[in-house]
């Protein structure tokens, strides 16, 4: 496995305060005959105060891993676990 490019693209609230943050690392894999591209992708999401509301992770576009939400004190409200886009497990931490 090769890590082949990292691409990382940040924008931001009009208080100077970053509002998104993606960060998709692109991966390729030489099997013989088969060449292979994957990507592994974590989207961050703030509230206008700077606090962190959503972590995302998806796999070839495909929810994929952990995504948490939080409230806008900082507070894990939720933890979702995804194999694939399909939701294997569901923490409401309240």
């Amino acid at each position: 496995i090769i890590q082949d490019k990292t691409e990382l693209t940040i924008t931001y609230h009009q208080n100077g305060n970053i509002k998104e943050e993606i960060k998709k690392e692109k991966y390729s894999e030489n099997n013989g005959d088969d060449d292979s591209e994957t990507s592994e992708t974590i989207v961050k999401e703030y509230f206008d105060s700077g606090v962190l509301k959503e972590q995302t992770n998806y796999k070839d576009d495909n929810l994929n891993g952990e995504k948490k939400i939080w409230d806008s004190t900082g507070v894990l409200l939720i933890t979702v676990n995804y194999a694939d886009g399909i939701i294997i497990r569901k923490d409401l931490n309240n």
